[in-house]
């Protein structure tokens, strides 16, 4: 996509990867509606994005893999709900 605003994305007893590398967010910012349970989920993520993490979990993981650039006026939010489930967010 040349113009990312929105995803959303569910996934429920399976698991779910995302690829954002070739996305590109035009107004600086972007958002992510996940709503997994009994699932595993990986979101890769351009190293030139900031994620804000705004999931509710229950009984369930959010962790982030590799460093991301600590200068960037690209953000992605992540909203949603996951519960017994695994959430990765790989940056790439």
């Amino acid at each position: 996509s040349d113009n990312f605003k929105e995803a959303n994305l569910s996934s429920s007893f399976g698991s779910l990867a995302v690829y954002f590398n070739n996305a590109k967010i035009k107004d600086d910012k972007a958002v992510i509606n996940l709503d997994a349970s009994f699932s595993g989920v990986e979101l890769y993520i351009p190293k030139e994005w900031k994620v804000i993490n705004n999931l509710d979990n229950s009984l369930a993981g959010v962790e982030e893999k590799n460093n991301r650039n600590s200068e960037t006026n690209k953000t992605v939010t992540i909203n949603g709900r996951v519960s017994f489930a695994g959430v990765e967010i790989i940056y790439i």
